[in-house]
């Protein structure tokens, strides 16, 4: 009997311990900012508080980032408004973000207390990043080995893009559907001196696969038109890792060569970022 007694005793201390050490009031809570509607704290999930935040300038509605904690009495300040701006909502319970222009900005949230929490922001361009990793002059019909070593020789120096430069895509959308945007092309080396130019984006589809044509306008030269193609039907891997995407951009100078009956292509294999689908 004595020791039903103390069992039940040690339960009642373990359960006022728990309760009281997993309760924290909003007056000992900091101001914390989160995502979706409301703040998950329990440990070991997957918690939604921020720390920081990217907004991307494509997205001009912003971004409605919560805020708990504190006495609810906020007050908002932001640190760069040429970069983002802010205002609490009507019940604030949350800060109503701006994208305006790249770059870092802070914003911080007081309370009547005199607490305060501050959140990182970062405006960035959204972004696909396609570097070329190879380069090939493709030619059929007609021809002989030595005029064929002869052309691939002398188109191989046309390339607008070297082996380890690239384009950086900047859709008017945020999709990874190359539809319209501008492109950042590294001629030489990736980061490395750049040229910005538009590009359109048509769908068409041969042989039951699905492909764009893209019009590139550069300034100095006549317009180009790449065809890019997603090679999705790789084998699996045995280990079910993801294997890495490819899109070809395409440049037909057949033109060049009609007089003689051949075609002729130009070939840009860039790799394209694992994306679990």
């Amino acid at each position: 009997m004595m020791m039903k007694q103390i069992y039940s005793i040690l339960l009642l201390v373990l359960s006022i311990f728990c309760s009281t050490s997993c309760e924290t009031s909003d007056e000992e809570r900091d101001i914390i900012f989160f995502s979706g509607d409301t703040p998950i704290y329990e440990t070991g999930t997957c918690t939604n508080l921020l720390s920081s935040l990217t907004l991307y300038t494509i997205r001009t509605e912003g971004a409605r980032i919560g805020i708990d904690g504190g006495d609810g009495d906020y007050s908002l300040k932001s640190g760069n408004e040429e970069v983002a701006t802010a205002v609490l909502s009507s019940d604030k319970k949350a800060v109503i973000l701006t994208p305006k222009a790249l770059g870092n900005t802070t914003i911080t949230v007081s309370d009547g207390n005199g607490k305060t929490a501050i959140l990182p922001v970062k405006v960035v361009d959204y972004v696909l990043d396609r570097p070329v990793i190879s380069q090939q002059v493709l030619v059929s019909g007609n021809v002989t080995p030595e005029r064929k070593a002869e052309i691939v020789a002398e188109e191989m120096k046309y390339f607008n893009v070297k082996i380890g430069g690239g384009y950086r895509f900047i859709p008017d959308k945020m999709t990874s559907d190359l539809e319209s945007g501008q492109v950042i092309i590294y001629a030489e080396k990736w980061g490395g001196v750049e040229k910005r130019i538009r590009y359109k984006g048509t769908k068409n589809e041969m042989d039951g696969k699905e492909y764009r044509e893209v019009t590139f306008d550069f300034v100095d030269i006549s317009p180009m038109t790449y065809i890019y193609a997603y090679v999705r039907d790789l084998p699996p891997s045995r280990m079910n890792i993801p294997m890495p995407y490819y899109f070809t951009l395409r440049e037909d100078i057949s033109a060049k060569y009609q007089s003689e009956g051949l075609n002729v292509l130009r070939l840009e294999v860039s790799e394209i970022p694992v994306i679990n689908e």
